[in-house]
């Protein structure tokens, strides 16, 4: 699936064709406000201009000599950007082992900072530019909700509770 945020120009989004150049493009339904296909490139481009939810287009390639090819692309347009969460969550790790990096996942544009509240236990790093917890957790620690908060430029903020615990090594 495809997700862009409304006020946020997307990458253009090029067809991916086999067996030769297509002679015309067509979608159906509509593009969200804002976004546009090429119909002699079939390249999607714009800037969404308001949230719309996940819909399946169906993009038809034209071929001078062999039948029209259709293919599938299901996009979505955010009204903001959103941290939906990280790629271990609940988190539990073992006390004097290193974790696997665990990243947050996020909807939409790039954060331009991350912030974690409170404190993560000792030996847990957490990089502000990315929001990836990394580190050896030295002591056990009782489960306990930390809230990272994604900022981005032109707004809102998005927050998420990661549930996270230290046990020691059994």
């Amino acid at each position: 699936p495809v997700v862009h945020v409304t006020g946020h120009e997307i990458a253009p989004n090029f067809p991916l064709l086999n067996g030769g150049a297509a002679s015309g493009f067509e979608i159906a339904p509509s593009l969200p406000t804002g976004l546009g296909i090429d119909p002699a490139t079939g390249t999607i481009t714009g800037t969404p201009g308001a949230a719309a939810p996940p819909t399946n287009y169906t993009i038809t390639a034209s071929f001078p000599t062999t039948p029209d090819q259709p293919a599938s692309l299901d996009l979505s347009v955010l009204a903001s950007s959103t941290l939906e969460g990280y790629s271990t969550s609940p988190a539990s790790y073992i006390a004097g082992v290193t974790i696997a990096p665990n990243a947050p996942e996020v909807l939409g544009a790039t954060p331009d900072s991350f912030a974690v509240s409170p404190p993560l236990p000792v030996g847990l790093g957490f990089d502000p530019l990315t929001g990836i917890i990394t580190g050896t957790p030295t002591t056990a620690t009782a489960a306990a909700d930390y809230t990272v908060t994604a900022t981005f430029s032109g707004g809102p903020d998005s927050t998420f509770d990661l549930s996270l615990e230290v046990v020691e090594f059994s």
